[in-house]
């Protein structure tokens, strides 16, 4: 079997903030193979060669973010509900722009989703869905890097 591995890498910003501490000024995080295999702050441990390292500026590192209830399939109707209505308004007209919606319009939407939480940071999902087409994106590593869990309600 022949595998490649990925060289190690070091990213570092003006702030690191781990999850399981305070946050560190200067920080690093060393990458290899996909992990996270080291942080630290100020220089990066020295004896490496082959290394690369970028430079975040006027950013901060931290963990993946995690949305813990979101409707992936219902993703392209965010501009179109009224947030102003009562709740069971909301919910008719939820009911009225589905009412028209095929698997592929659903499929659609839970990738887009998937986009839009990979953008704004996120790791990791639990999607709560009724038409049971998101699962199918959020198991396929091509559509969804995601750490996912899909419930169909």
């Amino acid at each position: 079997m022949n595998q490649t591995t990925e060289l190690p890498c070091y990213h570092r910003a003006d702030w690191m903030y781990p999850g399981d501490g305070p946050p560190v000024r200067d920080g690093w995080i060393r990458i290899e193979d996909g992990r996270i295999t080291a942080t630290g702050a100020g220089a990066r441990p020295e004896g490496e060669t082959n290394v690369a390292e970028t430079a975040h500026g006027g950013a901060a590192l931290l963990p993946g973010l995690v949305n813990a209830h979101c409707h992936l399939e219902l993703t392209t109707l965010h501009d179109r509900l009224d947030r102003e209505k009562p709740f069971p308004v909301w919910v008719e007209q939820l009911r009225g722009y589905t009412a028209g919606l095929d698997a592929a319009s659903y499929r659609r939407a839970a990738r887009e989703g998937v986009r839009r939480l990979l953008a704004g940071g996120c790791t990791a999902v639990l999607d709560v869905g009724n038409s049971g087409e998101a699962p199918g994106v959020l198991g396929d590593p091509a559509a969804s890097p995601l750490r996912a869990l899909a419930c169909v309600e």
